[in-house]
């Protein structure tokens, strides 16, 4: 009969072809600034640019996030 660890140890094995990385983010209070990465808030657009509308109602799209590349991948290298 096999060990509870010879067991985890086994599962550990089947599941390494599919273990991914995750990003957890850092989150702070607030809506930051105008162009920063942010999930909900207020989100950055061209002083031309209009609200974005679905395509399938016709109603406004709800904004979900925003990410400031420059500002993540400087934090990456």
């Amino acid at each position: 009969m096999r060990s509870n660890d010879d067991r985890l140890e086994q599962l550990k094995q089947k599941l390494i072809n599919v273990k991914r990385l995750a990003w957890k983010p850092i989150v702070r209070e607030g809506d930051g600034d105008l162009t920063a990465s942010k999930i909900a808030g207020k989100p950055w657009l061209n002083a031309d640019e209009k609200w974005p509308i679905c395509p399938n109602c016709g109603k406004p799209m709800q904004f979900f996030l925003q990410l400031n590349l420059d500002e993540l991948l400087s934090r990456l290298g």
